[in-house]
């Protein structure tokens, strides 16, 4: 199915003890026009538009709303054009700012554990929809496995605002938007994002838990 063509935004980083990196974390979000159909105009974006988005996620990683664990470092942005096939047309802009870690050293969750956060266009059907895993916080956990009811918003407030800054990151055009990729119909639709959805149980993400090293232990059963 023919894609429109957008700018695809990897956040990256590791999880692990600070100087000892043991695994990795990432998330996108995409980044274009309003357009329905295989448009092959891709937003315009320049190195300053990597640095800006760094600036935004130590911000985030670093903030005190969001609790992030001591484990979670935060990397570096890749960004990507992407063509109407859905493949990248150009190796990525890197950016090259500092480092950054998250700064909570209790209640640290297990790696694979994250707080989702769905992304919400306008229209109908499954293509308005997108998600990011956030990564594991240092957040206290109600006996069920949910935040507490006061702890979700300031973590939604941090986010909504990370979300409005690389959105509008130097070197986009102000017609530039956060947008999901719908996957229905014939030619594939662009669509921005007008909404930020976010719970209060924490998830499991399966792609982190497989990456984590496992030690299986056998026992003989005697009877």
């Amino acid at each position: 199915m023919p894609t429109p063509g957008h700018v695809l935004a990897t956040f990256r980083g590791t999880l692990g003890p600070a100087g000892l990196p043991k695994e990795t974390w990432s998330f996108g979000l995409r980044f274009g026009d309003d357009v329905t159909g295989p448009s092959a105009t891709i937003p315009a974006f320049t190195q300053a538009t990597a640095e800006a988005m760094h600036t935004s996620a130590v911000t985030l990683i670093t903030s005190a709303q969001t609790k992030f664990s001591r484990d979670v470092e935060f990397t570096h942005v890749r960004l990507y054009p992407i063509g109407i096939d859905g493949h990248a047309l150009a190796p990525p802009l890197i950016s090259t700012g500092a480092v950054a870690r998250g700064a909570t050293t209790t209640n640290l969750w297990p790696w694979q554990c994250s707080i989702v956060a769905t992304l919400k266009a306008d229209g109908l059907g499954r293509g308005r929809f997108g998600r990011i895993y956030l990564p594991p916080m240092g957040q206290a956990l109600d006996v069920d496995g949910g935040l507490p009811s006061g702890a979700v918003l300031p973590i939604r407030q941090a986010t909504s605002s990370f979300l409005a800054e690389v959105a509008n990151a130097a070197g986009f055009a102000t017609t530039t938007h956060l947008v999901v990729i719908g996957t229905t119909g014939a030619a594939g639709t662009i669509r921005r994002v007008m909404n930020l959805r976010m719970g209060r149980v924490v998830d499991t993400q399966r792609r982190r838990r497989r990456s984590l090293d496992e030690l299986y232990i056998s026992a003989l059963i005697s009877e």
